[in-house]
Order: C-alpha cells, then sequence, then structure tokens
C-alpha cells in the first residue's frame, strides 16, 4: 500500500484576520514614547476606494524574493520595503507602529499609513499579505492601527529602535533597489 499524502490549504483574504484580531491592551499611550517618534491617535481612515484600489494595484507590482521570518525579516522589513515601492510611485507615506499584547507578551507590529487628503490608508504587510511572498496590502484598519507611533521614514524608526533590537535596516528613497529582497512581477 503506498503512502498518501494530503494537503491541506488554508485561503483567506487580505482583510480576513488584523492585528486588530489578535492584540490586547494595545496603544502607543500604554507604552514608552521613542525617540523620533509623534504619537497619533484616531486618525482619520480614507474609504475612498480608487484610492485603495490604486494603492494596492502598486504593491501587487511586486513581490518578495525571500519569505517572512519572525524576528529576522518581519513586519518592519516588510513594512519599510511598502514604504519605499509606494513612495517612488509618488504617494506620501509613513511609517507607523503600536504595540500591545500578543499571546501574553508585549509586541509591536509596524504598517504604513499612506497619506491621502480623506484620511489615512493601512497597509500591512503581515496581515495584508496574500502569500509568504506578498509585499503587503491594505487593511480595513481598527483601533490598532489608527493610534500608533509615527515616523517619516524607516531611517527613522531604526534611529528610535536602535537599542531595542535590530530589524528595519533604514533603507531611503536612494537605497537601490536592486538591494531590497524584492522583484517586479513579469507582466502578463
Amino acid at each position: 500500500m503506498k503512502p498518501v499524502l494530503i494537503m491541506l490549504m488554508i485561503i483567506t483574504t487580505a482583510n480576513a484576520i488584523t492585528a486588530d484580531d489578535v492584540y490586547t491592551d494595545h496603544g502607543p499611550d500604554r507604552y514608552k514614547q521613542l525617540n523620533g517618534s509623534t504619537v497619533v491617535t484616531n486618525v482619520t481612515v480614507c474609504t475612498n476606494e480608487t484610492e485603495i484600489e490604486d494603492v494596492n494595484n502598486i504593491l501587487d507590482e511586486y513581490v518578495l524574493t525571500r519569505t517572512r521570518e519572525s524576528r529576522v525579516f518581519d513586519c518592519s522589513n516588510i513594512a519599510e520595503i511598502d514604504w519605499y515601492i509606494l513612495e517612488r510611485a509618488g504617494k506620501d507615506c509613513d511609517i507607523a507602529a503600536n504595540g500591545g499584547k500578543l499571546n501574553g507578551k508585549d509586541m509591536g507590529h509596524v504598517f504604513v499609513w499612506v497619506k491621502t487628503e480623506t484620511g489615512i490608508i493601512v497597509v500591512d504587510s503581515t496581515y495584508g499579505a496574500t502569500s509568504q511572498y506578498g509585499i503587503g496590502g491594505t487593511i480595513e484598519p481598527g483601533e490598532f492601527y489608527t493610534n500608533a507611533w509615527v515616523y517619516d521614514s524607516p531611517k527613522d524608526v531604526v534611529e528610535s529602535y536602535r537599542d531595542e533590537r535590530p530589524g528595519m535596516t533604514g533603507i531611503t528613497l536612494d537605497t537601490p533597489i536592486e538591494e531590497l529582497p524584492i522583484r517586479r512581477k513579469a507582466a502578463c
């Protein structure tokens, strides 16, 4: 008798679960202020579907060339790549971070705010990704995402977190795209 291989595939949509669903006791007001950041609370969320779709279309042009790895190549690393891609496409973006309890441990999470005339669009590289190689995508943000420490660039985040933990490399718009673990998808 030959062994049978059974594969279980779990397919989720980009908006299935977010940090709002898994973090408890969150909020920048509950944690220490980090150097170089600004605490922003109750930010207005953009609901313009055309603008949201435009952000997703820009991100969908790229794919990661390596997989996510917790505490090595994770939300902070991919958020700075999302920031880079969107800024180079002409979007005005900030890096945002919030913290809370995740499985009983203090944890932080990094994401991108795309600023529009009507509010922010949240790009989450973890909860908005559709695959291990996905670059991220927009999500419908709740309180976790609308209250955050905000930084102008990945470089500012690196300077704030320098003593906390390594993570982001602090890329700038001058960083050559060839140095990043992404590639443009082939045109169909």
